[in-house]
């Protein structure tokens, strides 16, 4: 008899999810496809610095999926942005984070799987945020309006979200990341993959940053709005559990946290010094972003001797310098020096954390004769900055 009456209530929270009943426990239909219990555990939440230690103190990420908690993605998100930080838990499926809760965090992940307790409540919320300065970095499912469950509120409009989808739609396959991210938000990351993507299109400011191999966007954000208004990304998948993604989900989010793409892309400007003897032939194929390799060439085409031996990148670590003779030719470039060697092409790590540096750098041709001769040519130079 007891057996009979758990399977009617059982049916019942099937059939009806939106009953009190399937809100306090029961099951609910999730966006994974799945018939799941919604119960509340709490959320996990530290206290906030005080106003005065908020400046110095360690970066402080909300993880506030419509979802349960993923203390292991949580955790490889504070060890990706080191030094102490702190990545919270707040169960949106059956609260809404308020603007005093949410102002005391750097940045807010939110994803949907579960429903919003109110969809267009905490989207409202996360805008005035941003409005703030505040950075939230928005997942999958939040676009997919034709779904079960999605983010709604003044967040999802061209003034903030990056993104919008043309069907409403979940692609519900999965497509190796390409590797043609090329801002800070790559910095780390290498691999992303995962079985839940949106159909997603650029709207409004939004700027697309990597690829999966089919074409969809990986990443896309909205450059810095100006006036005080915060960072918006987009990450179009997921490194929670749930979603059993693998790869580099949380370096994404971390770098979200702590980075800013868009705001200095990084660029090279030649120059050829004052003195007129240097040859050209040191270019930059691509512009320097931190995290990231910087592609250079240089000319091997000797011009004092039969044959190039070897071409040398030197970065400069203190600065720019002109009119000083060297080996017949024009320093440009003070020392101490890094030295990248190679032979006409050059792959250069570029150091997480140095977004906005200034550098000078210099090519360098090692020639020969051939009878024991060696030339040191000293090229243009190369003034960067990191995007």
């Amino acid at each position: 008899m007891h057996r009979t009456l758990f399977s009617a209530a059982l049916a019942f929270a099937v059939l009806f999810p939106g009953t009190a009943e399937a809100q306090s426990g029961g099951l609910e239909l999730t966006n994974l496809g799945v018939w799941r219990a919604n119960i509340f555990t709490g959320h996990v939440l530290t206290p906030a610095p005080t106003a005065g230690a908020k400046a110095a103190a360690a970066p402080r990420v909300l993880y506030a999926p419509a979802d349960t908690d993923d203390p292991a993605f949580r955790a490889q998100i504070a060890a990706a942005l080191g030094g102490g930080a702190v990545v919270d838990y707040f169960d949106a499926r059956n609260a809404t984070p308020d603007n005093v809760l949410l102002s005391t965090y750097d940045a807010v992940h939110t994803f949907v799987d579960y429903g919003y307790l109110d969809n267009i409540a905490i989207g409202d919320n996360l805008a005035t945020y941003s409005d703030a300065g505040g950075t939230v970095i928005l997942g999958v499912f939040c676009t997919s309006w034709s779904g079960k469950q999605w983010l709604d509120g003044a967040i999802m409009g061209p003034k903030y979200c990056p993104v919008s989808s043309p069907t409403g739609k979940n692609l519900y396959t999965g497509s190796p990341y390409l590797g043609n991210g090329t801002t800070c938000l790559y910095n780390g990351v290498s691999k992303l993959d995962v079985n839940y993507r949106d159909d997603i299109a650029l709207q409004g400011s939004g700027a697309a940053d990597g690829h999966y191999v089919d074409g969809a966007i990986a990443t896309a954000y909205r450059p810095l709005a100006g006036a005080g208004g915060g960072l918006i990304v987009y990450s179009n998948g997921c490194g929670a559990i749930q979603f059993g993604g693998t790869g580099d989900w949380a370096n994404v989010i971390a770098n979200a946290t702590t980075c800013l793409p868009g705001v200095n892309p990084g660029s090279c400007t030649s120059r050829q010094g004052v003195m007129g003897v240097n040859p050209k032939g040191y270019d930059c194929v691509d512009a320097p972003s931190a995290g990231l390799l910087w592609n250079t060439s240089i000319d091997t085409i000797p011009v004092l001797g039969t044959s190039t031996l070897q071409t040398l990148v030197i970065t400069s670590l203190s600065g720019p310098t002109e009119n000083v003779p060297i080996f017949g030719f024009e320093m440009l470039a003070l020392p101490p020096y890094v030295i990248n060697s190679g032979f006409g092409s050059h792959a250069i790590t570029v150091p997480v954390g140095t977004n906005g540096m200034g550098l000078a750098t210099q090519g360098v041709r090692i020639e020969t004769d051939g009878l024991g001769g060696i030339f040191i040519v000293l090229m243009n130079a190369q003034d960067v900055m990191i995007g």
